[in-house]
């Protein structure tokens, strides 16, 4: 009886969900007819674009490169620092230790 119960609940299901796709999900005629062409498509982002470089805007990511800068000046610094910690080279001098810790250890010398 269950599964009776479960097969009927399947078809109802399906046969909403397929209602739905075919009753919304179906373009109208008169939005067909409002689509744009990719010339057209163009048209406008191309005239858009120009109109915004005449009025000064600025919308490329290339215009600031300072931005870059700034971003890894934020990770590498504490809160109420103005300047980094990190002493010059700090990035090889910890390869560095890390390296001989690495052979200590395959050599059994823990206290490297």
């Amino acid at each position: 009886m269950k599964k009776l119960y479960l097969l009927l609940l399947t078809l109802i299901g399906s046969g909403i969900l397929l209602c739905l796709f075919f009753f919304i999900a179906t373009p109208k005629s008169d939005a067909i007819e409002e689509a744009l062409t990719p010339k057209q498509i163009w048209d406008a982002q191309y005239k858009y674009k120009h109109d915004k470089r005449e009025r000064g805007e600025v919308g490329n990511k290339t215009d600031k490169p300072n931005e870059f800068t700034k971003y890894f000046r934020a990770i590498t610094t504490k809160f109420n620092e103005t300047d980094n910690s990190y002493p010059i080279n700090y990035r090889v001098k910890e390869y560095l230790s890390a390296k001989s810790k690495r052979k200590g250890l395959k050599l059994g010398l823990n206290n490297i």
